[in-house]
């Protein structure tokens, strides 16, 4: 079992896939054990990940381990780890990140004595951190309300250099590597990023070197495509507040014709707010236009 914590998703899914075979015997034994039963899932997300990358899907199954965690008053050693490797498939509110991640550490500080506990530890701030890079693109109550964002900036900060605490203690220099990058690419430190890829090629870690530099590229391939989105935004909420006002409507009036909360509609004109196409052409029809026109620039 310890392979999957090991190795996650470098291991090769033959390997996890004997895993699993393991497990089932184990459960023909023992009967259904949820943990079991949370592990053989953990093996399955790993495979997904190895073969299509983290999906929608990945998401859906970790959700329910995390639910019966939650709802589970005393966790041994597995329980806590079973819950750190599905916390890093998982996405939520940073707020909800970040209060699963404080109750993982209090259960694992239960278990300082063991082996594994710096590791584990290690690994619960490198997922949340991982959650938290993929949140700066996608979470809007971050991006729209500064006292979020400091909030959002401080969990950050607290879970990397926790990370950063440990590989020094530990003496583990691709980890060192890797949270060097996490933190340059939160904070658009470049050179922070070129050190630690000069720090790899010292080191030898060529296969990490590669992922990292790949991972990078597709933040930042991400980071141009919601700036593109949110400009997009803001030229779509200009022209709903434009052609709202001429038609003499209220975003009262506006909401009520298309079925949203008069809010929704203000978050639109500021460009806050990330529109369906579904809901765009609601309003195009309501102020006698269409999505074309409302998605060009005057």
């Amino acid at each position: 079992m310890d392979h999957i914590f090991r190795f996650g998703n470098n291991s090769s899914v033959w390997d996890l896939k004997e895993v699993q075979m393991k497990i089932v015997g184990y459960q023909k034994m023992r009967g259904k054990d949820p943990q079991l039963s949370d592990l053989f899932i953990i093996a399955d997300i790993f495979i997904i990940a190895n073969e299509r990358g983290y999906t929608d899907e990945t998401y859906t199954m970790s959700r329910p381990i995390l639910n019966r965690l939650r709802k589970t008053k005393d966790w041994d050693f597995l329980d806590v780890r079973i819950f750190v490797a599905a916390l890093g498939f998982h996405i939520c509110s940073f707020e909800q990140l970040s209060f699963d991640a404080d109750s993982a550490l209090i259960k694992l500080q239960e278990y300082f004595y063991m082996e594994q506990y710096p590791m584990i530890k290690l690994a619960l701030h490198m997922n949340v951190t991982t959650n938290l890079l993929k949140l700066t693109h996608f979470e809007e109550e971050v991006r729209n309300h500064p006292e979020n964002q400091k909030r959002f900036e401080d969990i950050f900060i607290k879970h990397i250099n926790a990370a950063m605490e440990i590989c020094k203690e530990e003496g583990i220099t691709p980890a060192t590597a890797d949270v060097m990058v996490r933190k340059g690419v939160f904070f658009g430190d470049q050179a922070l990023i070129d050190e630690a890829f000069e720090m790899l090629e010292k080191f030898g870690d060529a296969d990490l070197l590669c992922l990292l530099k790949r991972s990078v590229e597709r933040y930042r391939e991400d980071e141009k495509h919601i700036k593109e989105s949110r400009e997009l935004s803001a030229i779509v909420g200009e022209n709903i507040k434009q052609l709202r006002t001429a038609h003499g409507l209220s975003q009262y009036r506006l909401s009520e014709s298309i079925g949203v909360l008069p809010s929704q509609i203000g978050l639109m004109e500021l460009g806050q707010k990330n529109i369906s196409v579904y809901t765009l052409h609601k309003i195009a029809s309501c102020l006698g236009s269409s999505i074309g026109r409302m998605t060009e620039a005057q």
